[in-house]
């Protein structure tokens, strides 16, 4: 056997010996909604320019592989939010999503298509874990109208942006027209509790294991006469 071989098998040896990579799930909630405050930011995009992943899948029709690693849930931490959001005159609540999705790190995760009712907002969200961190890239156009001499043109509204999630923090992404707010939260189960069996002490002289001290005696109960 050459050495070339021989380097060969025991390269293999070693990746099969590395634990494998655990994906981690996290539940994620998403609120998009537009909000009538006047600006004075100049938009000239009026064609969409966006540029949808080809892996973008749609939360109600995962398949494949995807109908395992992504499960649509209810809104649970932005539910409050939302109903501000309603209940406000100047905001206009266009899409709201719940879902639980697996992230594998190092692997590429499908990105979330959005899309509201009235087909007015149309873009993506897409999530990667990185080291332990859950990093997003929302990018959203939004279809405006504007109004110059009574003459009403369209007008294509982009809002794209990176940020890092940090459980259970929600995150702003801004724009003057419209915005979204993202929250993650990691479902991994907490770490065990400590152990009621402590390490025994091992006396450094003979090596012997130190019997641990019993507890203390209960006091023994009193009867008043």
């Amino acid at each position: 056997m050459n050495l070339q071989r021989v380097c060969t098998c025991l390269g293999v040896i070693f990746l099969l010996s590395l634990p494998a990579v655990q994906a981690e799930e996290y539940q994620l909630e998403l609120l998009i909604f537009s909000q009538s405050s006047v600006n004075t930011e100049l938009f000239k995009q009026s064609v969409s320019s966006i540029n949808i992943p080809n892996n973008a899948i749609e939360l109600a029709n995962p398949t494949g592989a995807d109908q395992e690693t992504l499960v649509e849930m209810p809104l649970i931490s932005l539910s409050k939010a939302a109903d501000n959001l309603r209940n406000n005159q100047n905001y206009t609540l266009l899409l709201q999503k719940a879902w639980k999705q697996k992230f594998t790190p190092g692997e590429t995760t499908p990105a979330i298509r959005l899309q509201d009712a009235a087909g007015s907002l149309t873009g993506y969200l897409s999530c990667s874990e990185e080291g332990g961190v859950l990093k997003a890239k929302l990018d959203l156009e939004y279809l405006g109208h504007s109004s110059n001499n009574n003459n009403f043109s369209s007008l294509v509204y982009r809002l794209t942006e990176r940020r890092k999630l940090k459980s259970e923090e929600p995150q702003y992404f801004d724009h003057p027209k419209f915005g979204a707010i993202v929250v993650a939260k990691s479902l991994a189960p907490p770490p065990p509790p400590p152990s009621e069996n402590p390490t025994p002490a091992v006396d450094p002289s003979t090596g012997a294991v130190v019997p641990a001290s019993p507890p203390p005696a209960a006091a023994p109960a009193t009867t008043t006469p």
